[in-house]
């Protein structure tokens, strides 16, 4: 496959995928219940149109993100004839939010991801999807998101890829059971739509040595987006998702969660990802009845923003899996 080149990567983005994908792309927005505040909230998606495609691939992205930082993945998949489809979950872009501070990040239960999730795929994507097989592409906060529709939902994926999944979070030395406690405790005295301890506001995309890409022309590119457009600058999490998201992923890796799994699985891991654990991605592999893990060395947690050497290997890996 041919990738962007990063030496012209601004040129060739702007020049030819964008307006290659604003021609095939569908807009719109799904409504589901809003939670505890009640009443309907509006989940924003985007449909990429192939006309006989080989399969339908859905994207589940990761914290913070949204469907513009997979322009680019989006194009490599439409260029191998899958149609595409990508929701932004609930707190994020263009979907609705329960709070009112843009930077903060936010959930009142992790099952609200996996509900909303799981009614896209029924209701938008399996009609559009012209008889073809489904596949799972999913992310970081994504990748259990997307697990999780697995567990409850056997049969509704042909395949799954998940690309450095949530199934734990890194805490460094501190023991993940002592997060969950502290946020718990910020959750109970009612400080749950609080910035967790050490999150903050949005302060700008900050240097790319320390970002979780390694690709320099890909981080900027999708760092200027950022920084211009308001609805994108999702940043820290609130005391409530941190909760909820230790204590899903926990689910999520569970021998009784995995064994409910049905179709192949292909985890991929980021070597060096200091946002989740390596050991809970290779539990999870390890549990699904048809599930491999397979190591990229040197990389860091977005895979797929990986530079050009490693994001062909990256790419390959998944298609060959998509298409064995």
């Amino acid at each position: 496959m041919e990738l962007i080149s990063e030496e012209r990567y601004r040129e060739q983005m702007e020049e030819m995928v964008e307006p290659s994908l604003a021609r095939i792309r569908k807009r719109g927005f799904l409504a589901v219940r809003r939670g505890k505040t009640g009443g309907v909230g509006k989940l924003y998606y985007e449909y990429y149109r192939v006309d006989e495609p080989r399969g339908n691939v859905v994207i589940s992205h990761g914290f913070t993100e949204n469907a513009e930082k997979y322009r680019e993945l989006i194009w490599y998949f439409i260029k191998e004839e899958y149609q595409v489809f990508i929701m932004e979950h609930r707190g994020h872009g263009r979907s609705f939010r329960e709070v009112g501070d843009v930077s903060l990040t936010h959930v009142e239960h992790f099952r609200n991801y996996v509900e909303d999730f799981s009614r896209f795929v029924k209701k938008v994507a399996v009609p559009a999807g012209k008889g073809k097989p489904m596949y799972l592409f999913a992310h970081s906060m994504g990748g259990a998101v997307g697990a999780a529709v697995l567990e409850r939902i056997p049969g509704l994926f042909d395949k799954a890829v998940l690309s450095s999944p949530m199934m734990k979070v890194n805490m460094g030395r501190a023991p993940v059971w002592l997060a969950w406690l502290v946020t718990a405790v910020y959750t109970i005295l009612g400080y749950g739509e609080e910035y967790a301890p050490g999150h903050c506001p949005y302060p700008g995309e900050g240097r790319f040595e320390k970002s979780s890409a390694t690709s320099r022309a890909r981080f900027d590119y999708y760092g200027e987006k950022k920084r211009n457009h308001r609805w994108m600058q999702n940043h820290g999490a609130s005391c409530r998702w941190a909760m909820e998201c230790i204590a899903g992923a926990a689910r999520v890796r569970s021998r009784r969660g995995c064994a409910r799994v049905s179709c192949p699985v292909l985890v991929l891991q980021a070597e060096k990802d200091v946002f989740v654990a390596n050991r809970g991605e290779v539990l999870f592999s390890d549990r699904v009845r048809c599930g491999r893990c397979v190591k990229f060395p040197g990389t860091k947690h977005e895979l797929y923003r990986s530079d050009n050497e490693v994001l062909g290997k990256y790419l390959k890996t998944v298609f060959t899996f998509l298409e064995k």
